[in-house]
């Protein structure tokens, strides 16, 4: 038996959904929140309850995109691109944004990955915090690198879209 030689780097608690979920569960959950304190609590509480209020759905909104969060595995080989048991052909990788982890220190995950099929795929980071992670900065500076090395990209532009959602805004690709 030929033994396989890939590098893998395993994420923890990201979703693999599009930043724009974040917003869609959020937007239900405080138009019902405040709408029902609105009609029955404000006579009650009043503007300290508001506050109560909306942090209290701020958590909820939290719990549902810890629940929503997992591990995923990302890897490498000779010819193929692994996510969790999803393999990719290299060559069908056109680029990927992601904060210049290299450059910087960043422990926040958001990674796109695009194929030249018009596929995108979003890993981005449940854990809000700005707080720095020496050892999840570590991963995400490694896995940067291989990628640079194994699809052969460069940077090359910085999208101001996804900068201002504080999302990786540097493009890796080969042009």
């Amino acid at each position: 038996m030929k033994k396989i030689n890939r590098s893998v780097y395993r994420l923890g608690n990201v979703t693999v959904a599009p930043y724009c979920y974040t917003y869609i569960i959020g937007l239900p959950v405080f138009v019902t929140v405040f709408l029902t304190y609105g009609h029955f609590g404000m006579r009650y509480f009043g503007f300290l309850g508001l506050i109560i209020v909306f942090v209290l759905t701020l958590g909820i909104i939290y719990f549902i995109l810890k629940k929503r969060s997992k591990s995923i595995v990302l890897g490498f080989d000779s010819q193929f691109f692994y996510i969790n048991d999803n393999k990719y052909c290299k060559e069908e990788i056109k680029g990927l944004y992601c904060y210049d982890y290299i450059n910087h220190k960043k422990s926040i995950i958001s990674i796109q990955i695009n194929f030249y099929s018009g596929e995108k795929i979003e890993i981005t980071d449940t854990d809000f915090g700005n707080r720095y992670d020496e050892v999840k900065a570590g991963l995400l500076t490694g896995f940067l690198k291989k990628a640079l090395i194994d699809f052969n990209f460069k940077k090359s532009g910085k999208s101001t879209i996804r900068a201002l959602q504080n999302l990786g805004a540097y493009w890796y690709g080969n042009n």
